[in-house]
């Protein structure tokens, strides 16, 4: 944070910090920090409590779910926001909606659903008619509750819509913008967090005095196949990351994430819809357009 400090100073620009943690540890001095420093967290935790206990356990084998509980309850009584990340497995998709209801229930107000990427191929046709059964009824749940100004909401749709509605196509991709960057807690530096440990896209450490993190960008290649697809203005290309993990090329696309995406924007747009039918007064209190 010294460091971040120090290079933005002197270009009188706006610092913000975002954070995920794994929840397990919390304290005063912890709180503090994110309070003096305008923290933007999530917390990872994968909804009901048999499933994070398998995702996620202690090394030692321990559930670590009533920890997170815990220090979410915690966090709830200091910020009014608060953001989960939760990934969804192939074998947990038909708890989707149990699993976001629980963390709802628990004070959350945002969560991320990720479906766990583990390689191509390991979903079938009817994984992925199933996961848009659970991210449909999730969707009209989001809607209700923007009607009825509860903010209960899933952060996946919310960013879509404010997509749509700015009509600003995002640059999905941290790799191909100036500005974003990852730090490990070795101090490493990378532009998108999934690349933490891949020496091909880190940019240097902050004990590096040649380091310069606001010099220069990866450049953006068009991509043929991606300007032909419908969502394209909504994915950007997809995630160039996952891309060469699978394809082995960040200009290959991921047929893994056009399927996610393509039901992610399919309810998102319903939802937006719908939204303009019955007007956004509701939409503004819950949440800024930025």
């Amino acid at each position: 944070m010294n460091y971040i400090n120090q290079l933005i100073e002197p270009l009188d620009g706006r610092v913000r910090y975002m954070l995920t943690t794994n929840g397990t540890i919390m304290n005063e001095k912890i709180i503090k920090l994110f309070k003096e420093n305008d923290f933007e967290f999530v917390v990872s935790i994968d909804g009901l409590e048999d499933i994070h206990t398998r995702n996620r356990p202690y090394i030692s084998g321990k559930s670590s779910y009533k920890d997170v509980e815990k220090n979410i309850y915690r966090l709830r009584e200091s910020f009014d926001k608060m953001i989960a990340n939760m990934v969804v497995t192939k074998e947990d998709i038909p708890y989707t909606v149990k699993s976001v209801q629980k963390l709802w229930d628990m004070g959350i107000d945002y969560v991320n659903i990720a479906l766990c990427t583990s390689g191509e191929g390991v979903y079938s046709n009817e994984d992925y008619m199933q996961w848009h059964e659970q991210m449909k009824i999730l969707a009209d749940m989001t809607y209700k509750n923007i009607l009825n100004g509860t903010r209960k909401l899933v952060l996946n749709y919310i960013d879509l819509i404010n997509t749509i509605h700015n009509r600003k196509p995002r640059i999905n991709c941290g790799l191909f913008t100036n500005g974003v960057f990852t730090f490990s807690p070795s101090g490493d530096s990378y532009r998108c967090y999934k690349a933490v440990g891949n020496n091909k896209y880190k940019l240097g450490n902050i004990d590096d005095k040649n380091l310069e993190l606001l010099e220069g960008t990866m450049e953006k290649s068009h991509i043929d196949k991606c300007t032909k697809c419908w969502g394209q203005l909504l994915c950007k290309d997809g995630c160039a990351y996952e891309n060469e993990s699978f394809k082995g090329d960040i200009n290959t696309p991921n047929e893994e994430w056009c399927n996610r995406i393509k039901i992610l924007a399919t309810e998102s747009l319903r939802i937006y819809a719908k939204l303009k039918l019955k007007g956004f007064q509701k939409y503004d209190e819950l949440y800024d357009w930025g």
